[in-house]
This record gives structure tokens, C-alpha cells and sequence, in this order.
């Protein structure tokens, strides 16, 4: 599996000007560009000629969102 790194860019600042753009990738494979999409806050389009490619990107992306939503959930816990 292809890793993206993107922690450097986004601490530094150097991407916030491209912030809400688009991404466009006729390749979905596994979901790995749209879930960089969502980490620097873009809009992402994906589409790929095999089924099986989109149905891995929607469940990596669901499993991917639910683990944010589950951080999110419990430092509201552990901020008391």
C-alpha cells in the first residue's frame, strides 16, 4: 500500500492557500488520496473503472471517519 506523508506540509502552512480546492482522482484505488483530501481540508472527486476499487476506498474512507469521530468523541471525554 502507497503511504502519502503530509504531516510536514500541513504544520508548516505551506498548503492552507490550496484549502477547499478540488482534488480529481480517476484512480480511487484503496482511498488513500481522498483521505489526504480530508486532512488538509479539500473537496475531493474519485472514481476508478473497477468496482471492487471503490467499494475498498468507501470502506477504508467509512472506517477512516469513524475513527475521527471516535478521537473526536472521547477527548471531549478527557477534557473534564
Amino acid at each position: 500500500m502507497t503511504q502519502i506523508l503530509i504531516l510536514p506540509l500541513q504544520t508548516s502552512g505551506i498548503l492552507r492557500p490550496f484549502e477547499k480546492e478540488v482534488v480529481l482522482d480517476p484512480f480511487i484505488g484503496s482511498g488513500t488520496t481522498y483521505i489526504a483530501a480530508l486532512k488538509t481540508k479539500r473537496y475531493y472527486v474519485g472514481y476508478d473503472n473497477l468496482k471492487e476499487y471503490v467499494h475498498l476506498a468507501k470502506r477504508r474512507i467509512k472506517l477512516f471517519l469513524q475513527e475521527q469521530l471516535t478521537l473526536f468523541n472521547d477527548s471531549k471525554t478527557y477534557s473534564k
